[in-house]
């Protein structure tokens, strides 16, 4: 009898490490606004394109800016197996802007959601500092499912204008970030951080997170910017739009470089995408 509990407690050990090692993926993407004045480069006339390429990828989870509630509620419908959480920046509520978070519910289980804004006061509708507009991120607390570990993950859209907010709002995510990797947590922020590679902004926040493009067993893919404007006879060359670790085995990184059938972009941001283990 002890024989056959032996084996079933092996067979169960080699089931869990197998699990937690299973690998997972992330995507950020700045999908742009659905503003009517894009001509051909409008939301109706994009929207499948992006519903196609997120489907292609099919990350497990993804964080999106620049959301309108019509665009939310298009993804929303047509990609059901996606729970999709986060409020609007202008009323906390369906006015504005999201900076919301998708995520597969066939591998993770909510804990605990949150919006907050980018200012000296994060938990009222706010603009922060020299911004001039209200700036948010949305924060989910994921269980994976079938596993006992989880994962905290941060979508940020800082100001385009402002530099002392997008300094103040690495400080401010800062402090809730470092608190949770005191603690051994594995963390992800991700977003449109519309700063460069040697802007203090991204350096500050290389001083406590990894950016997986660095990191030498990482295979990268993809042109070196992520923000194209829509402009299809250029390639872009520096990066604002990023993902951010701690406590996590990055394996690949990629920024998408694909266009729809016209030959036009999808978005005027690259999507980033990465592929880990915890």
């Amino acid at each position: 009898m002890w024989i056959k509990s032996l084996i079933f407690i092996s067979m169960l050990c080699a089931f869990v490490n197998v699990n937690s090692q299973e690998s997972f993926s992330i995507m950020s993407y700045n999908i742009r606004y659905d503003n009517p004045q894009d001509g051909e480069n409008s939301w109706d006339k994009r929207k499948f394109a992006l519903k196609s390429l997120l489907q292609k990828y099919n990350p497990s989870i993804i964080g999106l800016q620049e959301v309108l509630h019509g665009q939310k509620e298009f993804l929303t419908n047509e990609l059901n197996k996606y729970s999709i959480v986060g409020k609007a920046r202008d009323d906390g509520n369906e006015k504005g802007e999201y900076s919301c978070i998708m995520y597969d519910t066939s591998k993770y289980g909510l804990l605990h959601s949150h919006t907050f804004w980018l200012s000296e006061e994060p938990n009222k509708v706010s603009i922060g500092w020299d911004a001039v507009l209200p700036r948010i991120c949305t924060y989910i607390h994921l269980s994976i499912l079938g596993t006992e570990k989880d994962l905290h993950v941060f979508n940020a859209h800082f100001d385009h204008k402002g530099k002392l907010s997008r300094i103040n709002s690495v400080e401010l995510l800062k402090g809730k970030i470092i608190r949770l990797l005191e603690r051994g947590e594995s963390v992800i922020l991700l977003g449109d951080f519309n700063a460069t590679e040697l802007s203090k902004e991204i350096i500050s926040l290389k001083s406590f997170l990894d950016d997986p493009i660095e990191i030498n067993s990482v295979i990268f893919n993809g042109p070196a910017g992520t923000y194209n404007a829509f402009d299809h006879a250029e390639i872009p060359d520096e990066r604002i739009d990023y993902i951010f670790i701690k406590n996590i085995e990055a394996t690949n990184y990629m920024h998408i470089y694909e266009r729809r059938t016209e030959k036009l972009f999808i978005s005027d941001h690259f999507p980033v995408y990465l592929e880990f283990k915890l």
